[in-house]
């Protein structure tokens, strides 16, 4: 069967990227459920103007209305049923998986993130009920590595509620619509009757890629609330100013994830006024796509297939296998239909050039050096697609003669 090679496409996403290694290259600083209190948020932590005509109680009409983008087309039985088993005081796992919005970026803590907040929602209307909340976010990763690693860093967890938020890290990137898909099909197919919200935020241009999200849930009439639709109007107008919402070009401040909070938990209570509609979300046998990682999981350094060293070797502190220097190829064969490769960009003089050379044919770039980058980072970059989950060969190399710079690969993302 013959082999399609990709060139790599580099994807940057506007997002923190030094948050993405506080537990090791591309761990997620915060699985563990959150234990927030139940406690206002002050003005205090909202530290810059608002602008003239800010509406600050929030929970506006006409604001809702904007940010609801599928009302004829969300299901939300499934939310409305898993508030009854609150009611009856049945333990309520709530996920949300992104980006760094989603881990926490530019909240002053936990609680004040939007996934806090909504938490502390649920704790507050139904207190007869545990809660918990599994923080699945990870700073600038998109749906590509959402889907592959949703799995162990979510859906393990068995979760009654997921929030999807990756409109932002998913603009530019690539295969959003397959790998949203398969996120959506990989919680649907674990439980049917999950409780699905997608959140879409936005840069300080009001871009995102909820576009491209929209028919994805629409197909599986999952409910899609738009911060971007909510409040761009008002920036627009000269009622809202982007510093009074955000530090930078992307990430909320307090207020912001408040904002975010409450477009989400008035869906909430909407539904649970208006009661149980009766109408089921539907599992498409057929999928909307061609639907290449419904199947697909993340394989650590440490788990490689390698057949040669080389002058390479593990490293526990990056997770990942390293070199400083020139010499022989790490050799590594992993079996794949799409496979990506995780390796290490390193700001301030520290990554080195490589590549790594795809069943002895095609030659593929890492730049490893970032040095005028914002912060180290894991990138994404292409080698396979083929239409077998059969064997690739891959030999990695060093190729930068700049004294003390490392190269490191770090994971293989492989879907089957």
């Amino acid at each position: 069967m013959a082999v399609r090679h990709f060139s790599k496409i580099m994807f940057l996403f506007l997002v923190i990227g030094n948050m993405w290694f506080e537990n090791g290259i591309g761990c997620p600083s915060n699985q563990s459920d959150h234990t927030a209190v139940n406690a206002g948020i002050s003005d205090a932590c909202c530290n810059e103007s608002i602008g003239v005509g800010f509406n600050d109680s929030l929970r506006t009409q006409e604001r809702w209305e904007r940010s609801m983008v599928n009302p004829s087309e969300a299901v939300t039985t499934p939310i409305f049923d898993l508030m009854k088993r609150a009611e009856r005081g049945d333990k309520v796992i709530i996920g949300v998986i992104g980006g760094s919005v989603t881990q926490g970026a530019f909240a002053t803590n936990e609680q004040n993130r939007y996934g806090g907040q909504i938490l502390d929602w649920w704790k507050r209307e139904f207190p007869a009920s545990e809660f918990r909340l599994v923080n699945a976010g990870i700073g600038a990763t998109s749906s590509l590595f959402g889907v592959h690693r949703i799995d162990t860093d979510l859906l393990a967890y068995n979760p009654d509620l997921v929030i999807i938020e990756f409109a932002v890290n998913d603009f530019g990137a690539r295969n959003v619509p397959e790998a949203y898909e398969g996120m959506i099909r990989k919680i649907l197919k674990r439980n049917p009757n999950t409780a699905l919200v997608s959140l879409s935020l936005m840069d300080s241009t009001g871009s995102n890629c909820q576009l491209i999200h929209q028919p994805i849930c629409n197909y599986y009439h999952i409910p899609m609330i738009s911060y971007r639709d909510a409040i761009w109007p008002e920036i627009v107008s000269g009622k809202m100013t982007w510093n009074a919402l955000s530090p930078d070009q992307v990430h909320p401040n307090d207020r912001g994830h408040r904002i975010v909070a409450d477009l989400v938990t008035e869906l909430f209570e909407r539904v649970r006024k208006e009661g149980r509609n009766n109408q089921q979300a539907r599992f498409p046998v057929v999928p909307l796509t061609t639907n290449i990682f419904e199947n697909s999981r993340v394989v650590a350094a440490e788990s490689f297939k390698v057949e040669a060293t080389g002058n390479w070797q593990y490293d526990a502190e990056s997770h990942g296998w390293v070199t400083k220097t020139k010499g022989k190829p790490l050799i590594v064969t992993m079996k794949s239909k799409q496979l990506q490769l995780m390796y290490q960009r390193l700001a301030g003089g520290k990554g080195a050039r490589g590549y790594v050379v795809v069943n002895g044919n095609e030659k593929i770039p890492l730049q490893g050096d970032f040095d005028d980058g914002w912060g180290d980072y894991a990138d994404l970059v292409p080698l396979v697609s083929q239409d077998e989950n059969t064997p690739v060969k891959l030999e990695f190399y060093y190729d930068d003669d700049r004294p003390g710079r490392t190269l490191g690969i770090t994971r293989m993302l492989v879907a089957f």
